[in-house]
């Protein structure tokens, strides 16, 4: 799947101007590819910490590891007919199944992908 861009950049991931430590390991942005599995091609907008989020399926976004975790962590259970003792046929929950898939990517990832877009587009 091909990335068009890094979306929901925000303020965070990165030293402070002046020097500084890293920020702390919960507030830590990383780069993630998200993907909805309930609904192919759906965005999605939620909110987080207060703020409200768009995520476009199959885009690259920067989120902290919980917001992903977060995500990766919905989903909706499975069901299947089966027959009971009197074989009358019942649904039975069987599974939960997820509704997102979001892993992390390096920047390295996302720009080599930007680069064959380029090639591509210039080739056209």
């Amino acid at each position: 799947m091909a990335v068009t861009e890094v979306k929901g950049t925000g303020s965070g991931g990165g030293l402070p101007l002046g020097g500084g430590s890293a920020p702390p390991e919960k507030d830590r942005k990383g780069y993630y590819l998200f993907i909805n599995l309930e609904t192919q091609g759906a965005n999605l907008t939620y909110a987080w910490d207060g703020k409200i989020y768009t995520y476009e399926d199959g885009q690259v976004y920067q989120m902290t590891p919980a917001q992903a975790a977060h995500l990766n962590s919905l989903s909706v259970m499975q069901y299947d007919l089966q027959p009971d003792a009197s074989g009358q046929m019942r649904s039975v929950p069987v599974g939960r199944r997820p509704r997102f898939s979001v892993r992390e990517v390096t920047p390295g990832e996302v720009e080599r992908q930007r680069q064959e877009l380029a090639g591509q587009a210039a080739n056209l």
